[in-house]
């Protein structure tokens, strides 16, 4: 099961919030300021019984 992560840290010596999605095995990838896109995200691949190997890649087609 997928779930939406934040962790803190720097870009340019100036801390941020980054969010993505994790799973039991830790995180997956971090691609967003917003917590609630996080969220969805990690809904919408849960709602799609996504495997763990798809999800950079998914990612990457929706948000870069």
């Amino acid at each position: 099961m997928y779930r939406a992560e934040k962790e803190q840290t720097e870009i340019e010596d100036s801390p941020v919030t980054v969010c993505g999605v994790s799973d039991e095995k830790g995180l997956i990838i971090d691609f967003t300021t917003d917590y609630k896109v996080a969220e969805d995200f990690a809904r919408l691949l849960n709602n799609n019984s996504v495997e763990r190997c798809h999800v950079t890649e998914i990612a990457e087609d929706l948000f870069y």
